[in-house]
């Protein structure tokens, strides 16, 4: 017979055979107690509170952002680059400057912009034959200095062509005035005076006849009227004739005068053409921009070509070009006293040696519309640069600056 084997299964809880708890003991270990208290683990409070932290922070830079005005913003920023420590001060307060603190009303950043900026555009197109060799972008030239030279070959020729044309005006209004067309008017008069004598002696004639009455024929009655209708004819004809040559004469003086005062003008013209192909300076400046070389070709209004030899400005003659938040707008009036200090001149001893304080500026113009995407308006402040500096030794155009307004 088989025998027969008793498994011996062990009790809950118990270990087995082998002292190890059962696997569906072990699995009942892990399940959770459906009364029993929920365990927590200590750092689930930690993201949370880190989240609260970092929206906290936000808020408060965006904040400080919003109550900063540009300047401030750029001077935090020009801090933050160079390792200064410079204010942060919202627009209300002023910053350090110059002026005593008492006495600015608004600081503000701007760009130096030349406030006449000439675009040099020669009035004649052409080939350029000569250029100044010192031609080129921060050459400083004096009002009337020769720049260049267009090829003027044409342009000569159009003043022989309309100086020609104005001789031959002035000899068919001389011939007009004195030539043939007198003579006839004078022969047509003479003709004229001819027959009003013989009209005058057709009607004395006449008359005597009617006085002499019945001693006088009927014939010779006719004849002396008819005689009279043929004279009075011929005397209007005449004068028809005499008054036509005078207007025509009129006209042609007319005709001559205007043809004359034309080919003057011509003549003006093409001399004045042929003065422009020397392009001179309009002004004493600095030129800018450079925008034609030797042999180029220029001509303001052929398409393709260069439209202007260069741009030119009066560094004496300068303005500060600012954008002012339309929050801080009403502290700036036009005439406004301003400290103006270069950035590039904070540090160069040798402009404050001269300008310690920066420069002097007055408002001259508030800009008539807004900048609605920057939410500010655009303020002109003219920099009074002292007559012993240089042109451009300190600012050129496009410089940053600050700008203090005062009281």
């Amino acid at each position: 017979m088989r025998e027969t084997k008793d498994t011996v299964v062990p009790a809950r809880g118990e270990p087995g055979p082998n002292g190890q708890a059962s696997l569906s003991d072990r699995v009942r270990s892990l399940r959770l107690q459906p009364n029993g208290p929920a365990v927590r683990p200590r750092s689930a409070w930690l993201p949370w509170g880190v989240t609260a932290i970092a929206l906290a922070t936000a808020m408060l830079f965006g904040w400080r952002a919003y109550r900063l005005s540009p300047a401030d913003r750029a001077s935090i920023a020009e801090g933050t680059n160079t390792g200064d420590v410079r204010s942060t001060a919202p627009s209300g307060t002023p910053s350090p400057s110059p002026a005593s603190s008492g006495d600015v009303v608004l600081d503000a950043k701007g760009y130096v912009i030349a406030a006449h900026q000439i675009q040099l555009s020669p009035q004649v197109g052409g080939e350029i034959i000569w250029l100044d060799p010192a031609f080129k972008e921060g050459a400083v030239y004096k009002k009337g200095d020769v720049l260049a030279k267009i090829d003027p070959v044409i342009y000569a020729a159009r003043v022989k062509s309309a100086d020609a044309a104005r001789q031959v005006a002035e000899v068919n209004l001389k011939e007009v005035e004195s030539g043939s067309a007198l003579q006839e008017i004078r022969a047509a008069r003479a003709q004229m005076t001819n027959m009003g004598a013989k009209l005058e002696l057709a009607r004395i004639d006449e008359r005597n006849k009617r006085r002499a009455g019945v001693a006088t024929s009927r014939d010779d009655m006719e004849k002396a009227i008819v005689q009279t209708t043929l004279d009075q004819a011929g005397y209007e004809m005449h004068k028809q004739t005499v008054d036509r040559l005078e207007v025509a004469l009129g006209e042609r003086r007319l005709l001559a005068r205007a043809q004359l005062q034309k080919s003057q003008a011509d003549v003006e013209e093409a001399e004045k053409q042929l003065k422009n192909c020397t392009i001179l300076a309009p002004t004493t400046g600095i030129v800018l921009s450079k925008k034609a070389e030797l042999g180029g070709y220029v001509n303001p209004l052929a398409f393709g070509a260069a439209g202007y030899l260069c741009e030119m400005a009066d560094l004496r003659d300068l303005e500060v070009e600012l954008d002012i938040q339309e929050r801080d707008i009403s502290r700036v009036k036009q005439g406004q006293r301003c400290r103006i200090m270069p950035e590039a001149g904070q540090r160069d001893e040798a402009f404050l040696k001269t300008h310690p304080a920066g420069y002097v500026g007055v408002v001259s113009r508030r800009m008539p519309v807004a900048n609605r995407s920057k939410g500010a308006v655009t303020v002109r402040v003219k920099i009074d640069i002292p007559a012993m500096e240089q042109s451009g030794e300190f600012l050129l155009p496009d410089m940053g600056v600050l700008v203090s307004f005062l009281k």
